[in-house]
């Protein structure tokens, strides 16, 4: 059995999305994609990634690692499954609502996945 996850449901319609490599940012740091229109502008970036678990039934944790500044949020097919420092009401223009800057990965778990 194998099961497809994505950003928000498995069918969702990316192709009016642009593409960029990571590390994404606006200031400081070297390489990826350079946001030059982000500053004073948006704060927030909504970015997407399809993946397919071919055994499923084999995996009880999934672990993240992810290098982030300020906070994220992580939806697996429309659910939300991970939030670190994101405020309640979340939308272009949100703040995080604690400071944290990028400087390594940091793994995060997520249990019963499936």
């Amino acid at each position: 059995m194998k099961l497809k996850c994505c950003w928000w449901e498995t069918n969702f319609n990316d192709t009016g999305w642009k593409t960029g490599s990571a590390p994404f940012r606006y200031g400081d740091g070297a390489g990826g994609t350079f946001l030059g229109n982000m500053r004073g502008r948006y704060s927030t970036l909504y970015l997407q990634r399809c993946f397919t678990l071919k055994n499923p039934e084999y995996i009880s944790v999934l672990d993240f690692m992810i290098d982030y500044d300020d906070g994220f949020k992580v939806w697996i097919n429309s659910q939300e499954v991970l939030s670190v420092n994101v405020p309640t009401s979340l939308l272009f223009n949100s703040l995080a609502s604690k400071t944290h800057e990028s400087e390594e990965f940091e793994t995060f778990e997520i249990p019963n996945l499936i």
